[in-house]
Parts: structure tokens; C-alpha cells; sequence
């Protein structure tokens, strides 16, 4: 078992741009005493998974994708707690996709199936259908990490607004965040970290034209708890309807909050969507 661990440490750390990303799953650190520690005060798993676990109705979900599913902390986590699930794990860097094989083979796993590519523009012609999508903070990195040749900084938009509209073909519901800075370099701020009401202004917009309902906003909102809690749903209904008319009431509720303690990960709003193509969804 010592050389399998030493070979999941060579897979994780290894040296790549988003390695020593995501916590290992609760199930392998306490089967294999594997673990590595993730300043979860900065950039963490834990409250998203939580957040996760009490949103969405995994029982009645049947097929669920997770997008740039990194090490897999999300969808190994997931497949292992909720057997019924049939969970596919997308994710293109060769040695994340090794590690989620490494340990789907250690716990014998049937239920998941993980896919060594990026779920690109061209990737989302050959996606199946699924119930729920998890689209973790992959979004910003097009154009950097994937598809260079179709967008860049200035037309990002647009970009994200046609990215998401073929991936409303693809699922009934989606659980999404971004970071606002274009391949995570802070030089390049897509929005800027202190405006926190413009974060959610600028995805209602995207989401709007792209064929995705905003169903629930979460966010942080008390300086050391890590915790999101639900945006009004009056500005949930303002956001789907014109999004510009919801501008003054984002900026009432984060002035009630001081969130700027926060590490500019945490200041990234959670979106659950439902796409409308599709009808129906589990909460």
C-alpha cells in the first residue's frame, strides 16, 4: 500500500498549475492515512461541498459530470457516498486523471468513470447528457489553459456566452462558480475583486443569454465563517428577468456584509442554474 500512496503523492504534486489544488476525499485519508494539508482559510473544498450536500438532491440525481474535476475530490467524494450515482470525471491534465484512476481501481469503484480531456468547445459536441453538472472555477482559464485559438481577454463574453449555451443542451441543472480574473492572473481582471455586486451583474447577463435560469445564489458573508449563505430571491427573480434592474440591490446586500477578509477565492459567488431546455430539476 506504501508504494500505491507514494504514487498518488507523484500524481498530485506533480508540479503542474493547478497541482495541490483540491483535498484529498475523506474516504481515502481515512482508508489509506493519505492526506495534505489545504489552507482551506485561502482556497477550499469543505463549505462547497457542505454547500453541496444541502442543495442539491444527489438521490434523485442519476447522472452527474464534473467538470475540470481536478484531483477529484468532488466527484470520487460523490461517487462513494451516493452508489446509485453514475458520475463521469473530465479532466485534462494526464497525471489528475491518472490519480482519480489510481484510486478509482484502489476502492473498486463501478460507479465512476473518469475522461482524460478538457471539456473545451469541440469537447462539448461529444458530451452526454447528464441531470446536474458541477462547473468548478474552470470557466476563466479558457483561452489559457484551453481553447487559445477561439478567445481572448477582450472577447471573453461572448465566448462564455456560447460555451455555456451548448452546455445548456448537455444538463438540466448546473452548479457553477468562476474566478474573475482571466487565467487567474490578477493583471487581467475580467471583474475586479472588490466588486463583489458587479461578480453577480456580470454572470445574470451571461447566463441570461445563454439559455441558463439562475435558480440560487450563494456567497460568504461573516469574516472567518466559512459558510454561503442564499442571496434574497427577489434578486434572483430581478436577475432572470433584466439583470441590470437587480444592480441596486446586489449593492445593498454586500454593503451589509464586509467580506473583504476574504481570500479572492471565497469572493466567488456559487450559481445553481437550470437550463431551459430542460424541465424539471432535484432540490
Amino acid at each position: 500500500m506504501t508504494a500505491t500512496v507514494k504514487e498518488l503523492e507523484k500524481l498530485y504534486f506533480d508540479g503542474t498549475k493547478h497541482a495541490v489544488y483540491q483535498n484529498i476525499p475523506a474516504f481515502v485519508q481515512n482508508a489509506l492515512g493519505y492526506s495534505v494539508e489545504i489552507n482551506e482559510t485561502w482556497r477550499g473544498d469543505t463549505a462547497r461541498y457542505h454547500n453541496l450536500l444541502q442543495n442539491l438532491n444527489l438521490d434523485q440525481i442519476s447522472v452527474l459530470g464534473d467538470i475540470g474535476a481536478n484531483t477529484g475530490f468532488f466527484s470520487l467524494s460523490l461517487a462513494h457516498r451516493f452508489p446509485h450515482l453514475k458520475v463521469f470525471a473530465y479532466e485534462g491534465n494526464n497525471n489528475h486523471h491518472r490519480f482519480i484512476s489510481q484510486i478509482i481501481k484502489m476502492f473498486g469503484l463501478k460507479n465512476i468513470e473518469v475522461k482524460n480531456l478538457f471539456v473545451d468547445m469541440k469537447g462539448l459536441e461529444d458530451l452526454p447528457q447528464h441531470d446536474c453538472l458541477l462547473n468548478y472555477n474552470v470557466l476563466h482559464h479558457a483561452g489559457v489553459d484551453f481553447d487559445r485559438d477561439l478567445v481572448s481577454f477582450d472577447s471573453y463574453t461572448g465566448y462564455a456566452v456560447e460555451y455555456l449555451k451548448k452546455l445548456s443542451k448537455k444538463a438540466t441543472y448546473m452548479i457553477f462558480q468562476m474566478g474573475f480574473n482571466w487565467g487567474g492572473n490578477k493583471a487581467r481582471p475580467l471583474v475586479p475583486v472588490d466588486y463583489d455586486a458587479v461578480k453577480v451583474l456580470f454572470m445574470g447577463k451571461i447566463f441570461q443569454q445563454s439559455n441558463w435560469e439562475i435558480d440560487r445564489i450563494f456567497t460568504v458573508r461573516h469574516t472567518g465563517e466559512f459558510e454561503y449563505f442564499k442571496i434574497d430571491a427577489s434578486i434572483i427573480r430581478k436577475l432572470n428577468i433584466k439583470p441590470s434592474d437587480a444592480r441596486g440591490d446586489l449593492v445593498d446586500y454586500y454593503s451589509k456584509y464586509d467580506i473583504s477578509s476574504f481570500s479572492e477565492f471565497y469572493r466567488r459567488p456559487l450559481f445553481y442554474c437550470r437550463s431551459r431546455d430542460k424541465s424539471g430539476y432535484a432540490e
